[in-house]
């Protein structure tokens, strides 16, 4: 009886263990596939997009960021390589998106200056 208690609860802990590493392993994919996807897509991201692909990105790095202790060192530093890069391509995204305004705003004040200096108008 002993014996068998003794194997239920190692089988127990075993499985365990394996979830968790399981999961970590999962999470990290999670993670990384959500970086993948903006690196390959962000210069046709809409804001929904945007919207969707932060959800995914808060929700999977706050459970790496939270659970930190279920984690090798190497998984961690990768976790944050990942945040980091998703952060850049963010930004990225953000200055092309400005730079695209700049074009039209220098165009609306050629087309405002041809008007004020129109003097047959």
């Amino acid at each position: 009886m002993k014996n068998l208690v003794t194997f239920l609860f190692l089988t127990v802990i075993i499985s365990l263990i394996s979830c968790t590493a399981f999961t970590s392993k999962k999470n990290l994919s999670n993670l990384e596939s959500v970086v993948i996807r903006a690196e390959n897509n962000y210069k046709t991201y809409s804001e929904q997009d945007w919207a969707k692909s932060d959800k995914n990105f808060e929700e999977v790095s706050t459970k790496i960021l939270s659970n930190k202790s279920d984690y090798s060192q190497a998984q961690i530093d990768k976790a944050h390589l990942l945040i980091g890069k998703y952060e850049g391509l963010k930004l990225k995204a953000g200055f092309n998106v400005f730079k695209e305004s700049l074009k039209g705003l220098g165009k609306q004040i050629e087309g405002a200056v041809d008007v004020l200096t129109d003097t047959t108008k």
